[in-house]
């Protein structure tokens, strides 16, 4: 199953491109040929941000995933990357770490 990624970020910010970067490297080293990943410039594409309910950039959209999921910041926390793709078992404590810190945002 190939995992598809947006990747919302302004311009080419300091954050945006460490996203850009990290997810890159988490990708290519841990799960690669797995996954499409798009990068969305919300000063070009504002339209898609506001489809896509975007906030707050970078921002990581899992398009595959039966619920939309977001994931903010540069995407240094690798364990919390998986996490979002669903790539690491999920144990009580990671996964509300996750919760409680608001890096990862589930819209129902």
């Amino acid at each position: 199953m190939t995992i598809a990624l947006k990747l919302f970020v302004a311009g080419t910010t300091g954050a945006g491109q460490r996203a850009i970067t990290n997810l890159n490297k988490i990708l290519n080293n841990y799960v690669p040929n797995a996954w499409t990943f798009t990068v969305v410039d919300i000063h070009k594409e504002p339209e898609s941000a506001y489809k896509a309910h975007i906030l707050a950039v970078p921002a990581l959209i899992n398009a595959s995933a039966p619920v939309s999921c977001k994931l903010i910041g540069d995407l240094s926390d690798t364990e919390k990357v998986f996490l979002f793709l669903g790539a690491l078992k999920n144990d009580g404590n990671t996964n509300k770490q996750a919760r409680t810190t608001g890096n990862i945002d589930r819209e129902h």
